[in-house]
């Protein structure tokens, strides 16, 4: 039972660890004053760090910061998923409710999550092929839900994982709205 537990938190750390990766480009936001931005656990990528990581399935960056989301504004980022698999390999992308939420944040209320699209919510990625999947929160028009901190996760589930135990990678949304 002991090595099991050791497993896990050895997992929850390369999880941790791998989902810190480089920053998806610059915000690519449709409205004025709405800003997403990778947040403060994103690192600059060199192509030392991404080849020693080309065997491994991760995604990046691990945090995005939205700001000044308000009734008929949009934001929009990319996360980047690489596919660390020696074969091609479906993905699965999606929005879920986060397991704990950072200080001052409360979980997204599940009937928002319809507020965020993902462009490609099943890759098949080519063996160590990183693609960028878009990711946009719009808040409707006629929504109200001001002066709001909310965190939602964008989930990565390599599909090709056979077991037991399958490793989900979460990049964290934080939303601020006004």
């Amino acid at each position: 039972m002991k090595k099991f537990g050791a497993l896990v938190v050895a997992l929850c750390l390369v999880v941790v660890l791998i989902g810190c990766g480089s920053p998806a480009p610059e915000s690519q936001s449709e409205s004025p004053g709405v800003e997403a931005t990778p947040g403060e656990l994103s690192f600059t990528a060199t192509p030392d760090v991404e080849s020693k990581l080309v065997d491994k399935v991760w995604i990046s960056p691990g945090k995005v910061m939205i700001d000044n989301l308000y009734p008929g504004a949009q934001a929009e980022y990319s996360i980047t998923v690489h596919n660390g698999n020696d074969l091609e390999t479906p993905f699965a992308v999606t929005v879920r409710a986060p397991d704990h939420v950072g200080s001052g944040y409360e979980p997204l209320p599940e009937e928002y999550c319809s507020w965020i699209t993902i462009s490609d919510p099943n890759p098949v990625m080519a063996p160590k092929e990183s693609r960028d999947v878009l990711v946009t929160v719009a808040m409707p028009a006629d929504a109200s839900y001001p002066d709001k901190d909310a965190e939602v996760w964008i989930s990565v589930i390599d599909q090709g994982q056979e077991g037991m135990i399958r490793t989900e990678l979460c990049s964290r949304w934080l939303i601020s709205t006004r």
